[in-house]
């Protein structure tokens, strides 16, 4: 059962390799989003726990990001729980391959969002992703494939992709007041 609450609330329960679905709600992007996918998802991150601290790692048009949830806490987000992997110990793999990606930079442009929305309204085809190229639902969807989630890899991957990939709804909702 889905539990609703604000993020101070609900913040305890996050947990490692938790995905987070961060939801648009003002905006032309947000508008656009919901238009191309019929999803209300903007950005996707997975959540990692350092000591007491609530981290995501992301990606953004600048690079890949440890950042603190928190800075999402006046926005809107729902919480799925990672994907049933192959290995019995798959939370500690993703945090594993979170740690490996953030050695290097990876970023993405304006082209790549473009690419993502030819690909969802028209299925226009598109050359194979690069790693070093991934919008934010590529990369959690990457982490998760090599953290062995038994899925085949699909290119581009948007956010809301992504979550119906999951096949689950999510175990918390965070709404700001």
């Amino acid at each position: 059962m889905t539990q609703r609450g604000s993020y101070l609330w609900l913040r305890r329960q996050i947990k490692d390799g938790d995905l987070i679905a961060i939801r648009g709600r003002t905006g032309l992007l947000p508008r656009l989003t919901r238009w191309v996918t019929g999803s209300p998802y903007m950005h996707t991150a997975i959540a990692v726990w350092i000591g007491s601290r609530l981290l995501v790692a992301e990606m953004k048009g600048d690079g890949n990001h440890l950042v603190p949830l928190s800075q999402y806490a006046s926005k809107d987000f729902d919480v799925y729980a990672p994907p049933n992997l192959s290995s019995s110990d798959g939370r500690a793999l993703i945090v594993h391959w979170l740690e490996q990606s953030l050695e290097g930079h990876i970023g993405y442009d304006w082209l790549d969002l473009v690419r993502l929305a030819l690909w969802h309204c028209l299925r226009v085809p598109m050359p194979p992703e690069d790693f070093w190229r991934l919008v934010c639902s590529g990369y959690s969807y990457l982490i998760y494939l090599r953290a062995g989630w038994q899925q085949p890899y699909a290119d581009p991957v948007s956010p809301a992709m992504l979550v119906a990939r999951l096949g689950t709804p999510p175990v918390l909702e965070v709404r700001h007041v």
